[in-house]
């Protein structure tokens, strides 16, 4: 205090604590090397959608897809035609049921309309003219809607 200095005391730059001792042995920042630098990064996603109709991409996309993976493009190219077999097999069961189904409904309602005939018939035979008036109305109308198809979609047809 009067300019005197303590023997024992030790000089400002000898005090010195661990995390001065890790600042020491890290390299300054500019000293590290680029790849060890991370850039910013953008804040947005970017992503490309590749779409096409029919069952097949186009030849182009094809080629890429050989080129990653090789023979995808035929696999690829096979799977296109078992998958048309199958939508063809499909379609023609189902046709084929459509029209099935039509004709079964064309014989049940002549099958009604011939049993229809032979109820009018016997009964215009015993005279019951208006067992027979009605027999014949009713069941020809029946006969109507087996063939039409109308009893299945509310008044709408199948086509």
């Amino acid at each position: 205090m009067d300019g005197k200095r303590k023997e024992n005391a030790t000089p400002p730059e000898a005090h010195h604590t661990a995390q001065e001792d890790k600042d020491a042995a890290a390299p300054p920042v500019d000293e590290l090397a680029p790849e060890h630098v991370d850039e910013p990064q953008a804040a947005g996603t970017e992503a490309l959608v590749v779409t096409w109709e029919g069952p097949l991409p186009p030849p182009g996309l094809l080629e890429q897809f050989d080129q990653v993976v090789p023979g995808l493009a035929m696999q690829i190219a096979e799977q296109a035609r078992i998958e048309a077999d199958h939508v063809r097999r499909l379609e023609t069961a189902a046709l084929n049921a459509s029209i099935s189904d039509r004709v079964r409904r064309q014989w049940i309602a002549c099958a009604v309309v011939f049993a229809t005939l032979a109820v009018s018939a016997f009964a215009l035979a015993v005279n019951a003219f208006w067992v027979a008036g009605i027999a014949l109305s009713i069941v020809t109308g029946a006969a109507a809607v087996f063939m039409s198809g109308v009893f299945r979609g509310k008044g709408k047809t199948e086509g």
